[in-house]
């Protein structure tokens, strides 16, 4: 900083007091933030590490996840979701309930349910494309219950299936099925009534 800019900052300071209250108000803060052990948000409540982790499992976080929460619980919402693919012509083509499975230590897992369906109309174009996308083929949802016993909708975005399949001349399909994923999942977690 030259010598000639600090008399001109500090003239400014001087006339605006709620500048010198602002300026004063950061180091303060700063001198807090960097001298505190604590949480200065709550000050004295730390969570513990399985809270933490409650907390994490709560959180939905998947990337490249179109997600919406449900009223419902995951039997009903999976339930709305065949209804709803049903009534747009397509066929349900399985129905994996992932939280049948003991897993070895016997605790249970929360209910996780997965609903493959699709139709000729929507997957032999794609397929004719790009037959690598047949891994990702047929559609899908997932519906699950987190640990804070909230029930959620998902579906990985259309977007991303055409970028990682580089299907460029399908735009108008992947369209298509981007409305169609969002017309099938808002109707089985939400009730208009």
């Amino acid at each position: 900083m030259t010598p000639g800019k600090l008399p001109r900052i500090a003239q400014s300071v001087h006339s605006s007091p709620s500048t010198l209250l602002l300026i004063l108000g950061t180091f303060v803060m700063l001198a807090v933030l960097l001298t505190s052990d604590q949480n200065i948000f709550v000050q004295g409540v730390e969570a513990s590490p399985a809270e933490a982790n409650d907390e994490m499992a709560c959180m939905n976080s998947a990337k490249d996840m179109v997600t919406m929460s449900s009223q419902f619980s995951v039997e009903e919402t999976v339930a709305r979701l065949q209804v709803e693919i049903q009534a747009q012509g397509l066929g349900v083509l399985s129905v994996i309930d992932h939280s049948s499975a003991v897993p070895a230590d016997g605790e249970p897992l929360r209910p996780t349910t997965l609903i493959l369906f699709g139709g000729p109309a929507i997957d032999a174009p794609l397929l004719q494309s790009e037959q690598s996308i047949g891994i990702d083929l047929p559609l899908k949802y997932l519906v699950w219950q987190d640990a804070c016993d909230q029930v959620y909708i998902g579906y990985t975005e259309v977007s991303t299936l055409q970028k990682r399949h580089k299907i460029r001349e399908q735009d108008e399909t992947f369209q298509t099925v981007d409305a169609l994923m969002n017309e099938i999942a808002l109707p089985a977690s939400v009730s208009f009534e």
